[in-house]
């Protein structure tokens, strides 16, 4: 009895054990910090759009800033600055190419810093195939009509993902790691690299060998402001929220529980759901775009339904924004009351009316 007793609690233990680790599962989150977002205060479905033909083809994104509309695009100059009233042409800018001020590669427009010094409004650039950071001074670009730009760092590791510029000589990107089944983020001063030990858990995510590391890719922004990064994964539903001091981290689940990369990884890449695809910083808040789809939904045109989810910097849920055209980027113009989109796939940009009265700002 004694021993057939002791087999039993054998077996109990081993059960809570594999419990215990399934409970923790493969996750790129903060897990002791995890809020559920099952609904938002505010919800609206917009409906009734306008079309915005400014002539450009091979859209991928746009950026708002007073009364232009900036969009990158596949062509070379990748950025194409239009007026806001009538959407005439005001300049061309980002060079394409291996020369000095020419882009290997091109950064997305709404994961640029912007941020205005002495009357002129700047941005930081990376390009991850150089492995270089620069400065642009946007408002002397619209002057000349050309990227006025200077290099403030080289030697990055390839490839670097969402370089972040700090200060002084200090910066903050992802790397591989462990031959390419995690993405590390590091610290980078020099010839020196570091890494928090709060930054751990997001670092211990991992794909086996083998398996397409997109899985752990996201979206990374910057609020200078308030120190804090803002990371949407591509095939999560969390949104991780970090100040580079460490002293605040918090995930942001849409549904009732994590991704679990370990799941995901036994789908076939076709049935994989993807869910954030942009992010729009504001001054008192964020706001991302979440639809979820498959590739092969995708590729034969049944999308899911397109939410821009808006949250403030304590990651706390603002409002719920329905399309009804899928889209693959956003912008608001709060002073003109609009809400800029366009779509890769069709290659349009349109814009919704704001609701009466809405202004998260």
């Amino acid at each position: 009895m004694r021993h057939s007793l002791s087999k039993t609690f054998s077996f109990l233990a081993l059960a809570l054990a594999l419990a215990s680790c399934s409970e923790r599962g493969n996750y790129m989150a903060f897990t002791d910090n995890v809020v559920y977002v099952k609904a938002f205060p505010e919800e609206y479905s917009l409906t009734g759009a306008e079309e915005v033909d400014a002539g450009v083809l091979g859209v991928l994104s746009l950026k708002i800033m007073d009364s232009l509309l900036v969009v990158g695009t596949s062509g070379d100059p990748a950025w194409k600055v239009f007026s806001l009233d009538d959407l005439s042409e005001v300049t061309s800018l980002i060079r394409k190419g291996n020369g000095p001020g020419e882009f290997l590669s091109v950064p997305w427009l709404s994961q640029v810093e912007f941020y205005e010094e002495d009357g002129n409004t700047y941005c930081y650039l990376s390009d991850m195939n150089k492995s270089e950071m620069y400065r642009m001074n946007f408002s002397e670009s619209l002057k000349t009509g050309q990227a006025e730009i200077e290099t403030i760092g080289t030697g990055f590791p390839y490839p670097s993902f969402g370089l972040v510029y700090v200060e002084d000589s200090t910066y903050y990107c992802r790397v591989f790691g462990d031959n390419s089944t995690k993405i590390n983020r590091v610290f980078m001063k020099g010839d020196e690299t570091s890494v928090p030990s709060w930054l751990e858990e997001l670092n211990s995510a991992h794909v086996d060998p083998g398996v397409d590391f997109n899985l752990l890719s996201a979206g990374l922004s910057y609020k200078r402001d308030r120190n804090l990064i803002i990371e949407t994964p591509i095939y999560l539903d969390n949104i991780n929220l970090y100040t580079l001091d460490g002293n605040f981290r918090k995930s942001v689940n849409i549904g009732r529980r994590l991704s679990d990369i370990d799941d995901m990884q036994e789908l076939s890449i076709h049935d994989r759901t993807s869910t954030f695809s942009e992010i729009c910083l504001y001054d008192d808040f964020f706001a991302v775009l979440y639809c979820r789809e498959t590739s092969m939904e995708n590729y034969y045109g049944k999308y899911g339904e397109p939410h821009i989810f808006c949250f403030d910097y304590e990651g706390n849920p603002l409002a719920d924004i329905r399309l009804d055209e899928h889209c693959t980027g956003f912008d608001f113009d709060f002073e003109g009351g609009w809400l800029y989109v366009l779509d890769q796939i069709t290659d349009r940009m349109w814009r919704y009316a704001l609701p009466d009265g809405f202004d998260l700002r």
